[in-house]
């Protein structure tokens, strides 16, 4: 069963308003530590999902079937295909992302005294910013493999091309 373009589109925008919400509403108290350990635990969150990302999930992509189309990433599509992961990542990215810039603003917002303090919620945000930049390096990367989703063609089984909109 295919959904329309716009109702993925949709799904996607409520779940990242859901992480927003959560960013703005956060319950987590702000991290105290020195600028110094913020920065190094800044840098592995974002590290960690660049280098996955970049070459995790890649291989994932490697092991699927030579004739398997890889989708770049879009709104309009689902992001729970299983031989689109980066759909899945493309989505999580943003709405780490999101959670974490939502946190930041709150922080900013309340304006808490807390000397070299930082909502522990930022941190989702390096990561997700992490994802991202790990999956565009990868499509990058493999620039020629990765087609738009509208444009994707696909092998039916009995030989004949259609386009990629069963995956949407």
């Amino acid at each position: 069963m295919q959904m329309n373009p716009m109702l993925w589109l949709l799904v996607r925008i409520a779940i990242v308003i859901f992480w927003i919400c959560g960013g703005v509403l956060g319950g987590w108290p702000p991290v105290a530590m020195p600028i110094g350990w913020i920065l190094l635990v800044g840098t592995v969150c974002v590290l960690w999902p660049l280098l996955g990302g970049r070459y995790l999930v890649l291989g994932i992509y490697r092991k699927l079937p030579a004739d398997c189309v890889w989708l770049r990433p879009c709104w309009m599509t689902s992001p729970f295909h299983s031989e689109q992961p980066f759909q899945f990542f493309h989505l999580s990215g943003y709405s780490f992302l999101s959670f974490g810039v939502a946190s930041l603003l709150r922080e900013t917002w309340e304006a808490r005294a807390v000397p070299d303090a930082v909502p522990s919620e930022l941190f989702v945000g390096f990561f997700g910013l992490g994802m991202l930049i790990g999956m565009y390096w990868a499509i990058a990367a493999q620039r020629e493999r990765f087609v738009l989703a509208a444009r994707a063609p696909v092998q039916r089984a009995d030989g004949s091309a259609h386009s990629a909109e069963r995956l949407l």
